[in-house]
């Protein structure tokens, strides 16, 4: 995940971890500073999944069954590869 957006989503953690315990009494400029994280965060994570959406649309093929009944397939290989690209992680979602 995005660095930027994880160090705003820790900032409205510890926002509402001092509100729980009664330690942070929040004026009108610091609600507003942890609202618009919030609104930060949901437009970068709306944002950094429409490449993702469109690279796996990119890899879907065609295919014929048995039955030529036709359907929509991507190759497990190239899933992984683009969702590692995403997740900057090494993993394997293959049977073998």
């Amino acid at each position: 995940m995005n660095k930027k957006i994880l160090e705003k989503l820790d900032l409205v953690l510890e926002d509402l971890k001092m509100l729980k315990a009664g330690t942070w009494k929040p004026d009108d400029e610091s609600c507003d500073a942890s609202i618009s994280n919030i609104e930060d965060v949901i437009s970068e994570l709306t944002i950094s999944f429409r490449p993702l959406e469109s690279d796996i649309k990119n890899n879907i093929e065609w295919l014929y069954t048995t039955t030529e009944d036709e359907v929509q397939c991507i190759g497990i290989e190239n899933l992984e590869s683009i969702l590692q690209e995403y997740i900057n992680e090494s993993f394997s979602i293959s049977l073998e």
